[in-house]
């Protein structure tokens, strides 16, 4: 028995043991060969593009086709993979009437029907017919795509009488009754968790031949629907707008379903005013009457204001702040414009702030908090110099407030947090205006070794402003990106290993990666208690220290923080930022075989000269000072947390540690934790596989985690059991990179196995590749910060004297759409 047609416009053919068709869903088309034909090439068309293409998964096409002779012709079938129920279906609350989605799986639909679109689009194939019906939703991985698994999860098939519209009896030929989809009795979509697919193209057309006109049903109708010169993927964009609308609000925005096309055109007068001339001239030609035309004599009231208060009837400020309502308005107003050539390409869609973007959640509060600490300034109450400094942190902080914290990942949305991370809890009493929550790589990188750089199923792909093809660095890449482009002074990242010295170099920013201990990772979604740390990004040194002074703290929930007491200075770090001058007799040593002689040639002669500057400014240069041990610590390939594991060394391998580590100190988190069921690793393996199409459970169904899972699966294996091998490789990689470091100093991998700290300062871009930036990276030993502090501040300003400021964001390529970002 099969459950689900390929889209809505045919009745669905239910074929009992079929051969291998019966996991699948048939769909028939009529006998007439000129429309078999057709229908047959297009899906042709849309199942042989790009296999590689992020967008192919989420358009509905044929595994395979045959014909079958009936009373009434020769039917072509064509055989689809099983979907879950319909955009439509799913919200239906009346005849009429729907229930808005929630803005979480508002936002996932919009980025699969865009990434489908953009599959689609590449063909330049225009679906044509874009609204909730044909958009349908995924099956969760629990299914198992079979008919057992699928009666399992929507129970038994019903039967359904068919009647004409009009309630008459059907014509003798056609069927008395319809097996109804299985599915069709589940209202609830949240549970539909695979990914979401675009459907029933039975009404596209290719871009460079496109129809005489367009129809489709009343309030998707189109402004160019009898203009053929203006008919183009543009027609896709619009319909997609409307379709945001009715998702958010659960109403049509021009007119109703059965609205003839002059009521649909005059509800586009009301809200946009009268269209361009040629437009209404091709208005005129179809109705044919135009005095039906109720041309508005007025300014149309503006669609901000009628979007803004349907929204907001629909969702309380709890479930939709405001600053996402303004961000949500701007996407569909951009969609709905009446000249096609105006309208946003899909590509340009894809990359707008409410579709893919650095912050992944803004906080609804913000405002009011804003407010309040301007009232204690005016009155002449000043924290100190963090008040009323807005900043962002990674999405694997807690905030006791109305935001999410969820690594990234849909499983934890929803679940309470007990109290703020402790270092948000410190922001706040210093007066610091929370903006938001950073998207991140998912699970701060620890779910796979191939996935895509700042790619998580909740945030999307966040890219670098400098390149939007290149990888922006991770795992906190939304809090580098957000700095970078201006949408905050300072961010909070963590990181295990590089998370956030190599984000913030890659984004032309100060990364202040501290000594483990001196900021408290308490509230913070853990991998490794040995190496995680808090750390902070800013643009300039001075910035970065600030806000480090912000956080910094004994926490008596973090028992690693006791370890600073008598090892900080009185009045914080900012204090030791200098100029150029304090450069006068410093002493800094290259290790060139160690690390720098893994630089591309271009890279170093840039280096270099910066090298040569601080000489210049009278600070001694030594190189050759290599890291002892060298050979054991440092990848020559490139960074990898188990190198040395998958050359048979598990003891000496700093991920023999954190997969025990991470079994542990996550369930600990998530034990905490109120409205969950997600308790443990198994839990979130288990999840993941049930959410296919969106959390990527298993290789290659996901281009964002092309790996999967797989270090997941290695820590639930370890079951956090702390034997000799993990003992032998904390030993190791503590007692080997410590001792590097105090006598020669070394990289951000070795510092992060040490738990020392680093600093790095933007150096230059590369002009002629990607042009992405580097930095420069100064290293010390633990609880050193001050020190680096200081230099790191003098050579920013010898840096700024002799090369100018910072390089400023270029937004390379950010028309193109990749993932995953892999390269670079």
């Amino acid at each position: 028995m099969l459950s689900n047609s390929g889209g809505n416009s045919q009745i669905p053919q239910t074929i009992e043991n079929l051969d291998h068709y019966d996991n699948g869903a048939i769909r028939s088309a009529s006998d007439s060969a000129e429309v078999k034909h057709g229908v047959l090439d297009w899906w042709l068309k849309l199942r042989d593009g790009d296999p590689e293409h992020p967008g192919r998964i989420h358009v509905l096409v044929p595994e395979e086709h045959f014909d079958i002779k009936g009373p009434n012709g020769t039917h072509l079938c064509l055989v689809f993979p099983v979907q879950g129920q319909s955009v439509s279906a799913a919200t239906k609350r009346g005849e009429l009437e729907s229930r808005p989605l929630p803005l979480h799986l508002t936002k996932k639909v919009a980025h699969h029907v865009a990434l489908g679109l953009s599959y689609s689009h590449s063909l330049r194939i225009v679906h044509g017919d874009l609204h909730p019906a044909n958009i349908l939703l995924g099956l969760p991985m629990c299914t198992g795509q079979s008919l057992r698994g699928v009666f399992k999860f929507g129970g038994a098939p019903r039967m359904v009488d068919v009647i004409n519209v009009d309630g008459s009896a059907p014509d003798k030929r056609a069927p008395r009754y319809v097996v109804a989809s299985v599915l069709g009795q589940e209202f609830n979509p949240d549970v539909f968790t695979g990914p979401v697919a675009v459907a029933d193209w039975g009404s596209c057309f290719s871009a460079r031949n496109p129809p005489q006109q367009i129809a489709t049903l009343g309030p998707y109708i189109v402004p160019e629907f009898n203009s053929q010169a203006h008919i183009n993927e543009a027609v896709d964009i619009w319909m997609l707008g409307c379709l945001m609308f009715e998702m958010l609000t659960g109403r049509d925005l021009f007119g109703m379903k059965n609205d003839p096309t002059l009521k649909v055109v005059n509800a586009m007068m009301e809200l946009l005013g009268p269209p361009p001339r040629y437009l209404m001239e091709d208005w005129i030609s179809y109705i044919e009457d135009e005095a039906m035309l109720k041309v508005p004599d007025r300014p149309a009231r503006p669609l901000h204001d009628s979007i803004w208060e349907t929204i907001r009837s629909s969702h309380s400020d709890s479930d939709l702040s405001n600053n996402d309502l303004e961000l949500i308005i701007s996407f569909i107003e951009s969609m709905l414009v009446y000249e096609p050539s105006q309208r946003p390409k899909i590509h340009e869609i894809m990359r707008h702030p409410f579709m893919s973007c650095s912050v992944q959640e803004t906080n609804p509060d913000a405002l009011l908090d804003a407010q309040r600490l301007d009232k204690e300034r005016s009155s002449g109450k000043v924290r100190g110099p963090l008040h009323g400094i807005p900043y962002i942190v990674k999405d694997n902080m807690a905030t006791y407030d109305k935001m999410e914290t969820t690594a990234g990942s849909w499983m934890l949305m929803g679940a309470k947090v007990p109290r703020d991370a402790f270092v948000v809890s410190k922001l706040r009493e210093a007066g610091a205006i929370l903006l938001g929550k950073a998207a991140l790589t998912e699970w701060a990188h620890m779910r796979s070794s191939n996935l895509s750089e700042g790619y998580s199923a909740r945030g999307g792909q966040v890219r670098s402003p400098y390149n939007f093809t290149v990888n922006p660095g991770g795992s906190s890449s939304g809090s580098a990106a957000s700095v970078a482009s201006n949408q905050c002074i300072f961010s909070l990242g963590t990181e295990t290993d590089g998370s956030v010295i190599i984000p913030a170099e890659r984004n032309a920013l100060v990364g202040i990666k501290p000594t483990v201990g001196l900021t408290s990772r308490s509230g913070v979604i853990p991998e490794t208690r040995h190496q995680d740390t808090v750390g902070v990004l800013g643009r300039t040194v001075k910035d970065a220290a600030l806000a480090l002074d912000g956080i910094y703290g004994i926490d008596p929930r973090d028992p690693m923080t006791s370890q600073q007491q008598g090892k900080t200075p009185k009045n914080g770090f900012a204090q030791f930022t200098a100029k150029k001058d304090a450069l006068k007799n410093a002493r800094f040593g290259i290790p060139w075989d160690s690390f720098w002689a893994l630089n591309s040639p271009d890279q170093n002669l840039k280096l270099l000269e910066i090298v040569q500057f601080l000489s210049d400014e009278g600070a001694t240069i030594v190189n050759g000072t290599e890291l002892e041990g060298r050979e054991v610590l440092v990848n020559p390939n490139g960074w990898d947390w188990d190198w040395r594991g998958k050359l048979g060394f598990p003891n000496e391998s700093e991920y023999t540690v954190i997969k025990v580590d991470f079994y542990n100190d996550i369930k600990a988190y998530l034990s905490e934790l109120n409205h969950t069921s997600i308790r443990s690793v198994e839990d979130i393996i288990y999840y993941n596989l049930d959410s296919l199409g969106s959390e990527g459970g298993l290789p290659g169904v996901n281009s964002g985690f092309l790996g999967g899972q797989e270090r997941f699966h290695e820590s639930a294996a370890t079951k956090g059991i702390e034997d000799d091998i993990y003992n032998s490789a904390l030993r190791f990689i503590q007692d080997r990179s410590r001792h590097g470091i105090n006598n020669f100093q070394q990289a951000a991998s070795v510092a992060a196995q040490a738990g020392y700290p680093l600093v790095t300062v933007p150096a230059g871009v590369n002009e002629t590749r990607t042009g992405m930036p580097y930095g420069l990276m100064l290293m010390g030993s633990a609880w050193s910060e001050a020190n680096l502090i200081k230099w790191a501040s003098a050579i920013e300003d010898v840096i700024f004297t002799y090369k100018g400021e910072r390089a400023l964001p270029k937004w390379k390529d950010s028309g193109r759409r990749v993932l995953p970002i892999i390269d670079e």
